[in-house]
């Protein structure tokens, strides 16, 4: 029996090995983090003006309020409350 008949030769055509499977679901799933990391972003980006939108609203209707901090406070004494901060005091 000849051993070297049997094993496979360095030089033999692999061209019959099926890696297509392997490749289709490797380049399915390579969007996915590109997708998920701008979606996050977005996400991100609006959650931010948002809290912009948000101070200001709040910051308006203070002022409109014309209240002052009370004189006995630690911060912000005597001022007038324009913002969540002075409104907190």
């Amino acid at each position: 029996m000849n051993s070297a008949s049997s094993s496979p030769s360095p030089d033999s055509d692999l061209s019959a090995v099926d890696t297509g499977a392997a490749t289709d679901a490797a380049s399915s799933r390579s969007w996915f983090p590109l997708i998920s990391g701008i979606l996050i972003a977005i996400i991100g980006l609006a959650f931010v003006v948002g809290g912009v939108v948000g101070w200001l609203a709040v910051k308006s209707e203070l002022v409109d309020e014309h209240i002052t901090v009370s004189e006995d406070a630690d911060h912000f004494a005597g001022e007038q409350v324009d913002g969540p901060f002075s409104a907190y005091a």
